[in-house]
């Protein structure tokens, strides 16, 4: 009986061994990771984060890799199933598969990081860590499926103004590289074990060079926070935003009558933006009712004889709206109060409309975009700006050309009908509007206008923002985004503002978000938000806010505070992603080639030994 026993006790020990331990790994990680941001917003949590799982892949005497990677991949599912569920309203095929694909690469950050250290046993976790997890982190974020560069490692450390200023150094992958550096020195030191003189020697080497680079990582936070310039007093221009509430299903299916109504209502809020003196007035993305705004598009509708039939409001005979009136509408608009106008809008290329076999007229081009417009003196002035970096699976399908039928049921089915057909711009445009009141009377204001998602893309804002020269093209970045996407999820509108703060500490320049449910905001060029006064709906003073209320229309006026001394990494951009990318690719290449590398690797322990 006591031999039984010892036999069950052995076989849990051994079960919780395989199974339990790595999936605790995960879920710790999930665990700390969701503290760390928004609702809750222990910031500093995200310092440990990786602990669980860079510890744990220390442990280079667990011969079961993949299992452990699949396992910990598992405890992590629960963190992405939380943070993506707003996909789950925009395609219900497509939330699990996309949350399971993110958990997949922190088990495959543990399984390249623990078979590099046992094969190269001269390397410190503090070395390989950084390497893996920056690198999974540029390849998930800039590469596959054009990049999802959402709840990077710091993403939370944007809370403090300390603990985020090496970012304008180092960016917000550095920063995952030095919280990754410190959880390797973690490892290292949690991890030493026993074995002949030659590893203990081995071992007392990497716990050194762990002390050193996490010293050094220490050193970069506490010079960085000490040397952080101050905002002045001085303020760039005024801004007013108009945050719209339509609902998703709204903008994808608006009637003629939801039309009519919601222009109505922007022209009203935008009349109470005027009444404030700003120097800029901006809109949400694509929130003009109509099919277009840019002046060629405008007159192949009007030579085609594009109409709307409008329901009357009191019962009576339908009315024959002509397309090219909500243009009209809204250049007059402009005209009549004065103050520029941001507007964003859909554009195209070769648009014509082709008759029905019902006498109906269908829109056809050769190109569509997503597009940000700058009305000033009742005209659409100069070029426009087309999104570049598009969202895949919400604006086009990726490799549509190569599956049609695939791209036609995810169109159909996973995409809820929405036409996935956007094209990408190829022009860094740059907007410049005449400043008429305040401080900057007579100056041109020139903005930058990064869509939606293409905020949270480092690369492509520092790209807006910076000339070849390394001077700054831009005073001011604006982002105009379409948050109704999040649906009810309010959580995922305050973590896409989360994310546009990294932008404004990398580049040292404010911000404008212009944001349909939300949140729109201003912030500084310390990723702070700026407070201003805002304007409800009926045009009531609501009094002084840092940003607008998800769920809500009303008009946020702001006055914007003057861009900081360009950064070292506006000047020199993303150069440590790219690099620990090329060094995981290495790493990877070296693990496929036979044989054993250097001077052999670490010595195992316990049961392997």
């Amino acid at each position: 009986a006591s031999d039984v026993y010892k036999r069950q006790e052995m076989k849990r020990a051994s079960v919780l061994s395989v199974v339990g331990v790595p999936l605790a790994a995960g879920l710790g990680h999930a665990l700390l990771r969701g503290l760390s941001l928004p609702p809750v917003s222990v910031w500093w949590l995200a310092i440990l984060a990786a602990w669980p799982v860079v510890v744990f892949a220390a442990r280079i005497e667990r011969r079961r890799d993949w299992l452990d990677g699949m396992l910990v991949a598992l405890g992590v599912l629960p963190f992405w199933l939380v943070q993506q569920r707003w996909v789950a309203e925009v395609s219900g095929a497509g939330y699990v598969p996309f949350a399971v694909y993110l958990s997949v690469y922190p088990g495959l950050m543990l399984v390249v990081m623990r078979k590099s250290l046992r094969r190269w046993g001269w390397m410190p976790a503090s070395i390989a860590a950084p390497i893996v997890w920056a690198g999974f982190e540029t390849l998930r974020g800039e590469i596959v499926l054009t990049g999802y560069p959402w709840y990077l490692l710091g993403q939370p450390l944007v809370d403090s103004v300390p603990a985020s200023a090496s970012a304008r150094w180092v960016g917000l992958y550095g920063l995952s590289v030095m919280i990754a550096v410190l959880a390797g020195a973690v490892a290292d030191l949690a991890t030493s074990r026993l074995g002949d003189v030659s590893e203990r020697a081995s071992a007392a080497r990497r716990r050194t060079a762990s002390l050193l680079a996490a010293g050094c990582v220490l050193v970069v936070f506490a010079v960085a926070a000490a040397t952080l310039p101050s905002v002045t007093e001085s303020k760039l221009a005024r801004v007013a935003v108009v945050q719209t509430n339509v609902p998703q299903s709204n903008k994808t299916g608006w009637t003629a009558e939801q039309m009519v109504e919601e222009y109505l209502r922007l022209e009203r809020l935008t009349r109470v933006a005027a009444s404030h003196g700003p120097d800029l007035i901006i809109w949400p993305e694509t929130m003009k009712p109509g099919l277009t705004l840019w002046p060629a598009d405008v007159e192949a509708a009007r030579r085609a004889g594009v109409v709307y039939t409008v329901k009357g409001s009191t019962g009576g005979d339908p009315e024959q709206l002509p397309e090219w009136a909500f243009a009209e509408s809204l250049l007059e608009l402009q005209r009549t109060i004065g103050v520029p106008l941001l507007v964003g809008e859909e554009s195209f290329e070769g648009l014509r409309f082709d008759r029905t076999e019902t006498g109906g007229l269908l829109p056809g081009y050769d190109k569509r975009y997503n597009s940000m417009m700058l009305v000033e003196g009742g005209a659409v002035k100069g070029s426009r700006y087309n999104k570049m970096r598009l969202t895949p699976f919400g604006e086009f399908i990726p490799g549509a050309w190569m599956w049609p039928g695939a791209a036609e049921w995810v169109t159909e089915f996973a995409a809820s009908g929405m036409r996935l057909d956007l094209s990408g711009g190829d022009e860094l445009t740059v907007f410049s509007s005449e400043m008429r009141g305040g401080e900057g009377g007579g100056r041109e204001l020139r903005s930058v206008t990064p869509i939606c998602f293409e905020v949270t893309v480092a690369s492509l804002v520092r790209a807006l923002v910076m000339g070849e020269d390394g001077s700054r093209r831009a005073d001011l970045i604006i982002n105009a985004t379409n948050d109704g996407w999040f649906g009810s999820v309010d959580a995922g509108k305050v973590h896409h503002l989360q994310i546009a703060r990294w932008r404004c500490i990398e580049l040292g320049m404010p911000m404008v978000r212009a944001a349909n449910t939300g949140i729109s905001a201003v912030l500084g060029p310390t990723g702070r938000r700026v407070t201003g006064r805002w304007i409800d709906g009926e045009g009531v003073d609501r009094g002084e806010v840092r940003s607008l209320p998800p769920n809500v229309e009303g008009v946020l006026v702001v006055d914007v505070p003057e861009p900081l001394e360009v950064t070292v990494y506006a000047r020199v951009g993303n150069v440590i992603g790219p690099a620990m990318l090329a060094g995981l690719g290495v790493m990877v290449l070296g693990l496929c080639v036979p044989g054993r590398f250097g001077r052999g690797g670490r010595v195992a322990s316990g049961e392997e030994k």
